[in-house]
């Protein structure tokens, strides 16, 4: 099956990457757990980018995301999220 693109951003910092699939409709953002990765999303995005713009990104210290040696809770997560968000317009 056909990965997505790889692109990144850089958030705090901290160069992150995502994939966006689709030009149309409503943004989702596909957020994975902890431990994973953008990759868990390759079987979902392409149907959903069929009638969506969809965003999936990896947390900071996750997949290809940088890896800075500090610990992140939850809050720094949600907040980094937001600030992705953010900077792709997609408020």
């Amino acid at each position: 099956m056909e990965m997505p693109i790889d692109n990144y951003i850089n958030i705090e910092g901290i160069n992150t990457r995502y994939w966006k699939v689709g030009e149309h409709g409503t943004p989702i953002i596909l957020i994975h757990g902890a431990g994973a990765s953008t990759d868990y999303w390759y079987k979902n995005i392409f149907v959903l980018g069929q009638n969506h713009q969809v965003y999936a990104l990896d947390w900071v210290g996750s997949g290809k995301s940088d890896k800075p040696e500090k610990t992140y809770n939850y809050d720094d997560l949600t907040n980094f999220v937001i600030q992705f968000i953010a900077m792709k317009t997609l408020t």
